[in-house]
């Protein structure tokens, strides 16, 4: 029997079959306009006949190309606008809108086995120039973008020149959970492409302050690339710079972790005030608990709670830190104030003419200037001059004070220049000391402490050191030795009035005793008021 005799019978037995078809071909099935395609089946290995029928109506055509124990044939084959895989699946060498319908393929496994068939539609695909839907605030971006929008404001999302039309919808997504948004779509048409809209009605549907929107196409690889695109929404009225900030101190170097402080968080946006400005800008936001590819800014990381990481601080890093979040559908942010601060080069401010190691007496007029400075600091701190007695502020004035702040890298020089002017001229000694101010950093608390010395001062009361009482436990040894030494001159005085040949002898020994005994008092008095 030909093939062509025998595909009629097969025609025959199909025709006349009631079975069913068995699925060997998915459908619909793809194919770009322009190209080449291939309708995919799964045929077994070691089939007998294959052939394909450009229609669903096998009675009312031919088939345009059949394949029969390996040998190709049929006027879609001859013309070369088809071709059949070895396997059976149906090759079309140069896509048009005219593929766009159902074919039909048999195969028969033997002359003695009834033929099986299916019917495959096909669609022809054309993708747009730009593969994904477009948000109009994010442009021509397959990624996540953040967007200051006010609560009244809308969306837009494009799908534009697709074939076939493309549709859209709008969601709210957050960890575990997307929900609808309300939206309108209108789908326009040119010539054989279709472009679809769809516009939000609302931008924050189930929160305040933060929101996930998600445009979602339903089309086929073939169209698009990437079917979701979204935009992270915050609201534009919602102020950072009105939280009260946490403040932390951190040495460079060592490791930041910035909390959002609640648990259960759904989505998570860090922001960097700007240096010297009242705005702020994204270093990071996240869909917790999602596997949704998000931002992160260089450097930082973002732990499963939504803290914000920083593994090295350095002085770049310094400034407010704001966290604005999603907790169970309620909006709420924190705000935190790094400082970051350094080893001094110095250990302490240094006052000049002055060394380091000892503690330090200036000579000096009672008018004059005084300058201290501490080098290598980090952040900027004020310096200023103090008299270490505070009864002795009243006792000298500074005046003309400048304070001269040099850059050095990331670190700062200071010093402090100012005129004084002592307003007592009979004191002729001073304790003053120059301190840093401005910080509550422990490391940055230090004071020098130092004395002046006026040569051209008069001198009417007693020297500046404090009027102090004796302690009792130098009364409780001085009092019975004085007690001691008046026995003891009592009774050399008895001896001596028994003796009176020996009197002048006596009282010459009692004397020597005496001054003596009253020495070693009056030593050990000083010594212990020392």
């Amino acid at each position: 029997m030909d093939s062509i005799c025998f595909l009629s019978y097969v025609l025959l037995v199909v025709s006349c079959s009631t079975g069913e078809s068995i699925r060997m071909c998915e459908s619909p099935q793809y194919m770009a306009l322009g190209g080449g395609g291939i309708i995919e089946c799964s045929f077994q290995e070691g089939f007998h006949v294959v052939a394909w029928y450009n229609s669903p109506d096998l009675t009312e055509r031919e088939t345009i190309l059949q394949m029969v124990d390996g040998k190709k044939d049929g006027p879609g084959y001859t013309s070369g606008q088809y071709d059949v895989c070895k396997n059976g699946s149906l090759m079309i060498n140069n896509v048009t809108l005219g593929h766009e319908h159902n074919f039909t393929v048999v195969m028969l496994y033997s002359q003695n086995e009834d033929p099986v068939f299916q019917q495959v539609e096909v669609i022809v695909t054309v993708m747009p120039s730009v593969p994904f839907p477009i948000i109009d605030q994010c442009g021509e971006r397959n990624t996540v973008c953040h967007r200051q929008l006010p609560h009244d404001s809308t969306l837009t999302c494009l799908v534009q020149n697709a074939r076939p039309s493309v549709s859209l919808r709008w969601l709210d997504r957050t960890a575990g959970r997307d929900r609808n948004v309300s939206f309108k779509t209108s789908v326009s048409e040119n010539g054989f492409i279709f472009s679809t809209l769809a516009t939000t009605l609302q931008v924050f549907p189930y929160s305040s302050v933060l929101s996930l929107l998600i445009c979602k196409a339903a089309a086929p690889p073939e169209v698009l690339l990437k079917t979701e695109t979204a935009v992270l929404i915050e609201n534009s009225n919602f102020m950072l710079a009105d939280f009260v900030p946490i403040v932390h101190h951190l040495e460079r170097g060592s490791r930041l972790t910035l909390q959002c402080s609640k648990t259960n968080l759904s989505l998570v946006l860090w922001k960097k005030a700007v240096q010297n400005s009242d705005k702020f800008e994204v270093i990071a936001y996240d869909v917790l608990d999602e596997d949704i590819p998000m931002f992160y800014a260089e450097q930082y990381q973002l732990q499963k709670d939504g803290s914000l990481v920083l593994p090295e601080v350095e002085a770049k890093h310094e400034g407010f830190y704001g966290c604005v979040f999603e907790y169970d559908s309620t909006g709420d942010a924190v705000l935190h104030h790094v400082l970051v601060f350094g080893r001094l080069m110095t250990a302490m401010p240094v006052v000049h003419s002055c060394t380091e190691d000892n503690f330090c007496v200036l000579d000096a007029e009672t008018e004059g200037i005084l300058k201290c400075s501490l080098k290598g600091v980090r952040p900027k701190v004020l310096l200023e001059w103090k008299t270490f007695y505070e009864r002795d502020e009243s006792l000298i004035l500074f005046t003309n004070q400048r304070l001269d702040v040099n850059s050095n890298g990331d670190v700062y020089d200071i010093t402090l220049t100012s005129m004084f002017h002592l307003k007592e001229t009979n004191r002729d000694r001073i304790t003053l000391k120059c301190r840093i101010s401005g910080s509550n950093i422990p490391d940055l608390q230090s004071t020098t402490k130092f004395d002046m010395i006026f040569a051209s001062a008069v001198v009417t009361e007693a020297p500046l050191s404090p009027i102090r009482s004796f302690p009792l436990w130098v009364l409780a040894i001085v009092i019975p030795v004085c007690l001691l030494v008046l026995f003891v001159c009592f009774l050399f005085i008895l001896r001596g009035r028994r003796r009176s040949r020996n009197r002048q002898k006596t009282d010459t020994e009692l004397e020597e005793v005496c001054t003596v005994s009253g020495s070693i008092s009056e030593l050990r008095i000083e010594q212990n008021y020392r």
